[in-house]
């Protein structure tokens, strides 16, 4: 311990404050008799002063009335003889001074002294017959009244000095005594506590203060001792505890260790880790444990829960009837009850409960930790165990699965690899891709420079997937799903022994524990073979369907159309040399639309698609020149020449006309007659002969030209989402020239698609304005003077008069109100000129009607648009196409059959 500053002593300080505050109390005092004498002589001299002005004022009344300067200074002189008279001044009533003192030698400033606490000033009149007739001034000294203040004080001062001296040296011999050499003491006994003698007992016969401090050191002193060695204990039982393997020695060690270290005279334990309540007990007199009272009902309404609300407290003293005492500790795990400590002594413990259960509640902990602990080693132990046998039973499935995989990579017939990261192909790959790959140095490759390099992808797209790969190895698997379109799904390869094959690649990511692409699983499989025979399928599955088409329109009607085809062909490349104008890049995609449409319209679809591709890269920004069109046109023959040789080659047989006998003509000649001289035969009769009679020489009537479109009628409507129109036509016979016939074969396509697409509506809108779902196209014929006039139309809504002045106003830069309806409906003849929301296989592009218009005039006849009826209320409004065609383009259906019969007999 540390030597005692003397500063620092009790006593001392006791000592200095008991002084100081004696000091305190005398200086007071002093101060308080000092102030009571200068108050009491202050007021002897004012009493003083007072009455000298009084007698002055009476004894300078007569002088001064009479201005008896003598008398003035002779009273002056014997008042100023006075010793506390410190000034004195007499001034009559005209204000002049009559006599004027001062001590000081400055008597013109007496009346400086009013502001002085040295000096008491007073002023006092002079009185005759009730009128002031002078003015006394007097100044009072109370310096010799402070002076004897200060004389007493210091007087007092010396005395107090001396009671101070001597009370302090009485305090430090009484504080000595009384507290300094207890204190000592104690501080001995502190210091041996200090460093750890607690041998020595701390006793005193003192009853007082110092008496209780030296008890309540003492016992400190011993719960230190207890504490220590409890902690001793606790320590050496907590080293050995943790060292035991089981749970029946660790039960076993802390009741020999409760029996030593307590008064206990048995002691139970018992635990719930087995699931069960079990006790271990281990005395020095096993008598003793017949004395604890199990069937206590205390005791058993405790041990036969498992709620730690009920053993909250640290320990419980159960007594029996015949005496003694058990002390039960719950062992506790974050609320669970796993065991109890129970003891007993027969004659009660001596021990408090709060002493034996502080030590024995970190006992508890400690044995509850250890026999959790061993509990969790038995259960890890058991769980290695099951762990091991797994890992075994797994290593061997997974050494089965490692060989099943071994076996499919070498016999799969697939190329199989891993893409990690820079790209790298994995080691391990399947067998058949060195077959793929014409190599077998594969590992370690870069996957861009060893396959895609030697593909037939562009540069552009080598590079994407590059880039693709280098980033989504590592990235979540968000960013490759993505992305993922940007890998190719097959290539044309040439191997390194320089055979071109066709692959197609599977991709698949392969991701870790954080759904991030730790490498690239890829399939090649070699389709070569497999995309030959597609493609020889594919061959014979076009050609079979190109032979149905054929068939489906007739061999001889075929014929005629590929010589159409052939002659719009070899118009467009005639048009295609040298520079084109406007006038024939016009004609060109007139030419191209009345292909495509005379195509589609009789079913002719690999052509009609070959003509819209076409048509459609003329449109999306082909410059239409004279190259560019010849080269496009080749596409087109080609197509045609394919047909052409399926008619020539396959259906050779079906192209040889049936041959008219003359004998079969001499008999229509004959019934032809019969008929039209008979009345009985009806006029229907009549025209069917005629019309037989017309096919054998070779004549053909409108109705054979439509006749040839309405077989895909229904296929073109369908696309439409519409069903196949009616058709009703009614036009006299009459002869065409082949020009006509070809012509007119080239008009009606364009007109039907545009009735189909434009005019008639669709079947919801129809049925809401109560029509027939089937709209019905109308083509009649009749002679106007030296024309053969034609009329077509449906009886769909007609033309959106409102919607083609408002795209004519935008064209030409006018106001709407200035095109009339005639101008509207001519413009619809206008190259380029369409409604079409968009482009399809049938409309939209402006050329269909614009070509019907040229191929008339070609012939010398003409076409135009007749409105007829009123506008509806949106603004449409019904028409009809009028075609005139000159009669000496054809011959007139009044012409002798008969004739032609005869001579073709």
């Amino acid at each position: 311990m540390a030597n005692l500053n003397r500063s620092e002593s009790i006593a001392r300080k006791l000592n200095l404050r008991l002084l100081i505050l004696v000091t305190l109390a005398m200086t007071v005092f002093s101060g308080i008799l000092g102030l009571r004498n200068y108050q009491k002589i202050e007021s002897t001299l004012k009493a003083r002063s007072h009455s000298i002005l009084q007698l002055a004022s009476i004894a300078f009344s007569e002088p001064l009335w009479n201005y008896d300067q003598e008398s003035i200074e002779k009273f002056s002189e014997s008042i100023i003889n006075d010793d506390v008279v410190e000034a004195l001044e007499v001034i009559d009533q005209d204000g002049n001074t009559n006599y004027s003192y001062s001590k000081t030698g400055n008597s013109d400033e007496i009346a400086a002294f009013s502001g002085n606490s040295d000096y008491l000033y007073h002023e006092a009149n002079v009185i005759r017959e009730d009128n002031p007739i002078g003015l006394i001034k007097l100044v009072v000294s109370t310096k010799s009244a402070k002076e004897g203040i200060k004389e007493s004080l210091t007087a007092l001062a010396g005395l107090t000095t001396i009671l101070l001296i001597s009370l302090a040296f009485t305090l430090k011999v009484t504080l000595t005594a009384l507290i300094k050499k207890p204190i000592n003491y104690l501080t001995g006994r502190a210091a041996e506590l200090a460093g750890g003698d607690l041998s020595q007992s701390i006793k005193t016969d003192r009853n007082d203060e110092l008496g209780i401090l030296a008890g309540a050191f003492d016992t400190m002193r011993v719960s230190i001792k207890k504490k220590i060695e409890d902690l001793d204990f606790l320590n050496l039982m907590g080293e050995t505890v943790n060292q035991l393997p089981s749970r029946k020695h660790v039960l076993k060690h802390v009741l020999r260790g409760l029996e030593t270290h307590t008064d206990a005279q048995a002691a139970v334990m018992y635990n719930r880790f087995d699931g069960r309540l079990v006790s271990e007990k281990d005395f020095h007199n096993h008598n003793f444990y017949e004395e604890i009272d199990l069937s206590h009902p205390e005791l058993q309404e405790k041990l036969g829960t498992n709620e730690s609300v009920n053993f909250a407290c640290c320990g419980l003293f159960l007594s029996r009837d015949h005496g003694g005492q058990v002390f039960v500790l719950p062992l506790i795990d974050e609320g669970e009850l796993v065991g109890v400590i129970a003891l007993w002594n027969a004659e009660g413990f001596e021990q408090g409960q709060d002493e034996i259960g502080h030590t024995l509640d970190t006992l508890a902990r400690i044995v509850t930790t250890r026999l959790k602990n061993l509990n969790m080693i038995e259960i890890i132990e058991d769980q290695n165990r099951n762990l091991e046998r797994k890992v075994e039973e797994r290593t061997a499935e997974l050494a089965e699965k490692t060989n099943d995989i071994n076996a499919m990579l070498q016999n799969i017939p697939q190329g199989i690899f891993t893409i990690v990261d820079g790209n790298q192909i994995h080691h391990e790959y399947s067998h058949h891709l060195e077959d793929i790959l014409g190599r077998k140095d594969i590992a370690q490759h870069n996957a861009m420079d060893l396959i895609f390099a030697r593909s037939n992808l562009s540069g552009d797209a080598c590079s994407q997937i590059g880039s693709f790969l280098d980033f989504a190895i590592g990235e979540d698997d968000i960013n490759y799903s993505a992305n993922q379109d940007l890998l190719a799904s097959e290539i044309e390869f040439r191997d390194y022994h320089d055979e071109k094959k066709v692959l197609q690649i599977d991709w698949s990511p392969i991701l870790n524990d954080s759904d991030e692409v730790s490498k690239i699983l890829v399939s090649l499989k070699d389709v070569t073979d497999l995309k030959a025979l597609e493609a020889q399928n594919e061959a014979q599955k076009r050609e079979l369907a190109m032979i149905g088409q054929i068939l489906n329109v007739g061999p001889s009607k075929f014929r005629e159309f590929l010589t159409t085809a052939d002659s719009l062909i070899e118009e467009i490349k005639g048009l295609a040399i040298g520079n084109m104008g406007e006038r024939a890049i016009a004609e060109v995609k007139r030419d191209l639309h009345t292909l495509k449409g005379n195509a589609r319209i009789r079913g002719i679809s690999y052509l009609s698609e070959v003509v819209h591709e076409v048509e459609d890269r003329f449109a999306n920004g082909l410059e239409l020149n004279s190259a560019n069109v010849i080269q496009e046109v080749d596409h087109i023959e080609t197509c045609v020449a394919s047909y052409s040789s399926i008619l020539n080659d396959k259906l050779s047989s079906q192209n040889s006309e049936s041959a008219v006998s003359a004998d079969m003509v001499h008999r229509l000649v004959a019934i032809q007659k019969m008929c039209k001289e008979t009345a009985n035969c009806s006029q229907d009769v009549v025209d069917a002969i005629d019309d037989v009679c017309n096919k054998v020489q070779g004549n053909h009537s409108i109705d054979d030209v439509i006749n040839e479109m309405r077989g895909n009628l229904k296929s073109i409507a369908s696309s439409l989402a519409k069903p196949e129109p009616v058709f009703r036509v009614k036009v006299p016979y009459f002869e065409m020239k082949p020009e006509l016939k070809q012509a007119l074969g080239n008009v009606f396509p364009h007109l039907i698609n545009n009735a189909l697409d434009h005019g008639i509506e669709s079947p919801e809108v129809r049925l809401g304005k109560n029509k027939d779902q089937r709209g019905t196209i109308f083509v009649n014929g009749r002679q106007a003077g030296n024309d053969m006039q034609i009329e077509f139309y449906d009886d769909g809504q007609g033309l959106d008069i409102s919607r083609i002045r408002d795209k004519l106003s935008q064209q030409r830069g006018v106001d709407a109100s200035q095109i009339n309806e005639i101008e509207v409906a001519d413009s619809i003849f206008a190259s380029g000129f369409s409604t079409a929301q968009k482009i399809t296989d049938i409309s939209g592009r402006g050329v269909g009607l614009d070509a019907v218009k040229q191929a008339l005039i070609k012939l010398g006849a003409n076409i135009e648009v007749r409105l007829i009826g009123d506008p509806t209320d949106d603004g449409f409004r019904q028409f009809k196409f009028i075609m005139k065609i000159p009669i000496e383009v054809s011959e007139e259906a009044g012409s002798d059959a008969s004739n032609k019969l005869e001579k073709l007999s």
